[in-house]
């Protein structure tokens, strides 16, 4: 196997029918597969997904003080 094929084995994980995950890589990135039933799902990549939930973060306000307080 070339060193660049990364694999792993998820046992029992798969949402179809509960076999057996294989966690691949290839040169478009990182996709799971299940050797029982042949289910394919495409994974995200982990910068991607740091970069969504970064862009999701609520935006920050500035603060304004309470009725009462004086500056």
């Amino acid at each position: 196997m070339p060193s660049s094929i990364m694999l792993r084995l998820r046992l029992k994980s798969c949402p179809r029918c509960k076999g057996d995950i294989l966690l691949e890589q290839d040169h478009w990135g990182w996709y799971q597969q299940c050797i029982q039933c042949g289910y394919l799902r495409d994974l995200q990549n982990v910068v991607e997904v740091k970069q969504q939930q970064v862009q999701a973060l609520p935006t920050q306000n500035t603060l304004v003080p309470h009725a009462g307080h004086s500056p």
